[in-house]
């Protein structure tokens, strides 16, 4: 309290004014009440009343001050006790109180006026050193050494951890001569949140630093490294030192599309993103980087997990180069998948599958949708099949036809069951296959199977039948000659040359069918051979039909018999001729053409390499499906009756294919054929024409001639007709008996030989062996079936001659003349 600008304790006042008022009592005794005021011995009066008055307001403020104080003090949560100067406790509060009675103090003045020091140099057990230490800190606020002191401390409960934090002020101006304040601050929920936070940070820690996966603390700021466990250690192979120097951008691999390794901006602090990460030593790692901003040490960080995915890319990059595979193999196979689940029939399929029946495979087809696909008979088909698997899990394969332009197409579909862990059936799973081109092909390879066994049949046929027409025709000749006065008899003659002529000519288109024909190949210009025919084509033709030749520029030569091609090409003309009654446009065009593997693949006998493709194409009637599979057939035609022998188009096939060429053919009723034939490209330069041997000298000579033929008639007449001009004629039946003739005559000049003969050697085979032997002798073949007996792709090679049967004796002592006067 203050007062006149003085401070007095209130003990003080309260003794000051029981003493004024002991002092008035004895002055109003002796003076009878009348004296208010005395004089002091320094001559200061003492108004005695009038102080007392004051003192006694003084008092009553004190005493308000006091209570007002200690109503603080008892509100105050903190136990707080007053001490003086000598340490002793002169005051406390009510918290104090409980505080105390809690700890089992009787006296209800919780220790007022015990020295707190004494109690504390007592204290024992666990909070003995805590104690001495509030002593300590207490002793030095007294004596002025410490301004204040604190210190926290333990003071567990019997059931409750608690801490206080013990405060020591001095009270007043002078140090600790006024005495102190102590308080208790009882701060266990701190503590414990403390503590709390503490045991988080280490779980935090053990979790940071032991888990597997790399992680590490980032400044957001300057993106270096501020933390590090140590399976980022382990993984990248830097050092906890190495990485604490580096920036999180130095783990970005060159190839990452990333722009950081960890966050490509400030802001993006949080999600999850892909990069690629460089570990020590340049190994590229894909990751999986997971962030989450927190602050770290009062700095602005980055949490980051980083998890390596390459096993996960890797795998997920082989699954998709094995989709692509599967999905290019589909495509190159016409295969497709599809999947029926039996619970509502939701039928799914591939995009290759949709493709096939030629819908979108964004939006697979409604159950009956997809049935209505089918063609009617492989609709039920396909239907029946699925129920049954449905109900018994019974598997299908199916091949199905599925309606579309032309023939439509052919499908195969597989399907098995798929059961539940009950067995039931949940679902279909199957496979699409297209099949057309293989049922096309497997067509295509039928009848040329077909082709080749009827021109087996037609090759054989023909040899033995050229023997017969060989003398039939040429003995007519002889008798023609013979009765060449007798008109009835030379009218008869000459009707059976006229029949084995046109029976010669019948053999040589069904040996051309067989590819039995002998050729003589030579690289051609397929341009000049056309040109070279233009006139007799478009006589051919008539006026109703419009001839275009379209040739093209730079084309290739070809290794063909240019006759036998002449021939191809007028018969096709005629052909087209008759298809086109009214008449029409016919075109005949050239172009060089290259065929790939894939191409060839899909055709049967067409070898991938370099072709001159000649095509003719009219504007007919055209042939129907059905009919176009026969056209090849010999004798197979759909003229009329009379108007034509069917080996026209069985001729050019045979040819063609004899000539290491392809032929195909696609017509459309009403609207025309066309036909292309694929001719071998050959290098070799164009080769000068030969007079044709019908040119030659029919003159006999005196030369000796060995004539080798199994069948004794065409023997008997070659010899005549050869002993007739002249010649000196010896003969063979077969390749040994002919080799034992030259070597025994001596003088032979000509081997003539027919080409297939019993006894294991054919007729080339002997002209090899005897020119081995005696080189300058002179061959002539003569053959209406060669069956494959020269090397050169059934042609022949430079300088060989051929007499094809039947042959007329003018024909026989031309080619004799030829072969003996070549050099």
């Amino acid at each position: 309290m203050t007062t006149a600008g003085r401070s007095f304790a209130h003990d003080e006042v309260a003794r000051l004014v029981q003493t004024l008022d002991e002092t008035q009592e004895r002055l109003d005794e002796l003076t009878g009440g009348q004296v208010d005021a005395v004089t002091g011995a320094g001559g200061a009066p003492l108004l005695l009343r009038a102080a007392q008055a004051r003192l006694r307001q003084q008092e009553s403020e004190g005493r308000a001050f006091a209570a007002t104080l200690s109503g603080i003090l008892d509100a105050l949560p903190a136990n707080v006790a007053l001490l003086d100067g000598d340490a002793t406790i002169v005051a406390v509060n009510a918290a104090w109180r409980r505080f105390g009675h809690a700890g089992g103090l009787a006296d209800a003045k919780a220790a007022v006026g015990s020295n707190y020091l004494d109690i504390c140099d007592v204290a024992t057990g666990d909070g003995a050193d805590d104690a001495a230490a509030v002593a300590i800190g207490i002793r030095s606020v007294l004596a002025g050494r410490a301004e204040e002191f604190s210190v926290e401390y333990p003071c567990h409960g019997p059931t409750t951890p608690r801490w206080f934090r013990v405060m020591v002020a001095p009270v007043g101006t002078r140090g600790g001569e006024g005495g102190v304040v102590v308080m208790h601050v009882d701060v266990s929920q701190r503590r414990l949140a403390e503590e709390s936070l503490l045991e988080s940070e280490r779980g935090f820690k053990r979790l940071f630093d032991h888990n597997p996966q790399p992680m590490w603390v980032e400044d957001v700021d300057t993106t270096r490294f501020v933390a590090v466990n140590k399976a980022a250690v382990r993984h990248y192979g830097f050092t906890t030192r190495e990485l604490l120097e580096m920036r999180v951008s130095d783990l970005l691999a060159p190839t990452s599309e990333v722009a950081s390794a960890s966050a490509p901006a400030r802001d993006a602090s949080e999600g999850v993103r892909q990069a690629r990460h460089r570990v020590k030593g340049g190994r590229e790692i894909d990751v999986e980087v997971s962030s989450q901003r927190l602050d770290f040490g009062g700095r602005a960080s980055r949490l980051t997990i980083a998890a390596d995915v390459t096993r996960r890319t890797e795998a997920e990059a082989h699954r998709a180069r094995s989709t692509s595979l599967l999905r290019i193999a589909g495509k190159l196979a016409h295969v497709g998948g599809w999947a029926l689940t039996i619970a509502g029939y939701v039928v799914e399929w591939s995009e290759e599958a949709a493709l096939i029946m030629g819908r979108s495979a964004e939006a697979p087809p409604e159950y009956h949708d997809m049935l209505a696909l089918f063609a009617p008979d492989s609709r039920t088909q396909f239907q029946t099949a699925l129920h049954a698997c449905a109900r018994a899990g019974t598997p299908f394969d199916l091949e199905l036809q599925v309606p579309g332009a032309g023939r439509g197409r052919v499908v195969r579909s597989i399907g098995e069951a798929q059961r539940d862990s009950a067995g039931r059936v949940t679902r279909i799973l199957g496979a699409l296959h297209d099949i057309t081109e293989r049922r096309l092909l497997e067509e295509q390879v039928h009848q040329s199977q077909r082709l080749e066994s009827v021109g087996q049949l037609t090759g054989g046929i023909a040899h033995d039948f050229n023997n017969m027409l060989t003398v039939i025709a040429g003995n007519a000749e002889l008798l023609a000659e013979r009765v060449s006065t007798d008109e009835r008899n030379r009218l008869l003659v000459t009707m059976i040359g006229d029949a084995a002529r046109r029976g010669g000519e019948l053999t040589q288109r069904l040996l051309a069918f067989a590819r039995r024909q002998p050729l003589a190949p030579r690289p051609t210009d397929v341009d000049d051979l056309v040109a070279g025919i233009d006139t007799l084509l478009r006589h051919s033709l008539g006026e109703g039909v419009d001839l275009v030749v379209r040739r093209s520029h730079a084309l290739w030569r070809t290794n063909i018999d240019p006759h036998q091609l002449e021939n191809a090409i007028v018969n096709l003309a005629l052909n087209a001729r008759d298809a086109m009654p009214s008449g029409g446009r016919l075109l005949i065009e050239t172009a060089n053409l290259t065929v790939d593997r894939s191409v060839a693949e899909r055709a049967v006998d067409l070898v991938p390499g370099e072709y001159v493709r000649l095509s003719v194409l009219d504007t007919g009637t055209g042939i129907d499906r059905d009919h176009l599979e026969h056209v090849f057939e010999p004798f197979f035609t759909t003229k009329p009756a009379g108007k034509g022998t069917g080996l026209g188009l069985s001729m050019v096939y045979g040819f063609i294919k004899q000539s290491n060429g392809h032929i195909t053919i696609d017509s459309k009723p009403g609207e025309g054929t066309t036909l292309e034939m694929y001719l071998p490209r050959s290098l070799d330069p164009l080769a000068l024409r030969t007079p044709d041997a019908r040119t030659a000298s029919a003159r006999g000579g005196d030369e000796t001639i060995l004539v080798v033929e199994d069948d004794e008639l065409v023997r008997r007449f070659a010899h005549e007709q050869l002993v007739g001009c002249g010649y000196r004629v010896l003969c063979a039946t077969n390749a040994a008996q002919a080799l034992e003739t030259i070597a025994a005559d001596g003088h032979v000049a000509l081997l003539f030989t027919d080409v297939v003969m019993p006894g294991g050697m054919n007729g080339a085979q002997l002209a090899e062996e005897a020119r081995r032997a005696w080189p300058q002798l002179r061959v002539l073949f003569t053959s209406g079936y060669s069956e494959g007996a020269f090397d050169d792709d059934d042609g022949l090679a430079a300088g060989v001659h051929l007499l094809p049967k039947p042959y007329a004796r003018d024909e026989l002592l031309h080619q004799v003349r030829i072969a003996l006067d070549a050099r």
